[in-house]
């Protein structure tokens, strides 16, 4: 089962995540890196935009990992920039195997653009190696237009925010839409950036929200425990059958411990889905969070 875990890096940002205190530094990545690899965790999702976790992982990389990243597009990219990065994503995490490339910035580029930049990639790995290509999306909006690009190119994964709270893309419209089309889902954001581990205190703190009755009513159900919240939030994704690979990112090796902890107990969860399931995007969706004179350590 562990097989369908897959470690996030964009811990490596420094200031991501709502619920971090201190960014993720080299020595701690080190150690959940290879924590991962002694519990048969092999696979790693990164993105050219992570600050320097492509150096970072490529100073790790084992054979036999797979490491998944995203690139960014620009209207300025031509043929030759791309096939120049990818296949120098190749050396950067050899002897690791590169599995896909994903689209980063889907929302905020145009159809046009998108549709030349997967000619590009298509094109890169038809004459030079093999990868999945794919998107990453965040909302409805962004469905839309993949439907539209699914039309005239082949997408074969897709990385989108489930959580306990945002079960959007498990309605069965688009599990059916992804499964027609045999394209593969992985769930990121599994913790909402860490917002479902937080107290609703904390998030008082730090977001502004017009209401937190969601969040008292959150603690509530987990007896304020954060350990509950854990085996709550990754058991979902756990007996998500519809979730092919689940992306996880920690800022510290206890925080992975936590997880397998979770991940691996045969536990049921301990409430009512469909009582807990937002469907906000207020709250759902980050970049639509309203800071409180947010600090990072």
């Amino acid at each position: 089962m562990l097989s369908k875990i897959r470690i996030g890096t964009a811990q490596i940002i420094p200031g991501y995540g709502i619920s971090s205190k201190k960014k993720l530094t080299t020595e701690n990545f080190k150690k959940i890196f290879l924590t991962a690899k002694k519990n048969q965790i092999l696979k790693i999702d990164t993105s050219e935009v992570y600050s320097n976790s492509h150096a970072l992982i490529g100073k790790l990389a084992k054979k036999k990992m797979y490491i998944g990243t995203k690139i960014k597009l620009s209207k300025e990219i031509t043929y030759e920039d791309t096939k120049k990065k990818v296949l120098s994503f190749y050396n950067e995490f050899y002897p690791a195997k590169l599995d896909y490339i994903l689209i980063h910035n889907f929302k905020n580029s145009s159809f046009a653009l998108i549709k030349k930049n997967l000619n590009f990639l298509e094109k890169i790995r038809a004459e030079h190696k093999y990868f999945k290509i794919g998107v990453s999306i965040y909302d409805e909006n962004d469905f839309i237009k993949l439907k539209k690009i699914v039309k005239i190119s082949k997408i074969e994964i897709v990385q989108l925010p489930i959580n306990i709270f945002n079960q959007t893309f498990l309605q069965k419209k688009f599990v059916n839409f992804f499964t027609k089309k045999n394209i593969k889902i992985q769930a990121r954001s599994i913790y909402l950036q860490g917002l479902l581990l937080m107290t609703m205190e904390e998030i008082k703190k730090k977001l502004n929200f017009k209401s937190y009755s969601l969040f008292k009513e959150w603690d509530k159900i987990n007896n304020y425990s954060l350990k509950r919240k854990i085996d709550n939030c990754v058991q979902f994704l756990k007996k998500e059958k519809n979730v092919d690979e689940i992306i996880v990112g920690f800022n510290k090796l206890t925080e992975l411990k936590d997880f397998l902890s979770a991940y691996q107990a045969n536990k049921n969860i301990l409430i009512n889905i469909k009582k807990i399931r937002v469907k906000d995007e207020n709250i759902n969706l980050p970049i639509k969070w309203k800071y409180n004179n947010l600090n990072y350590d």
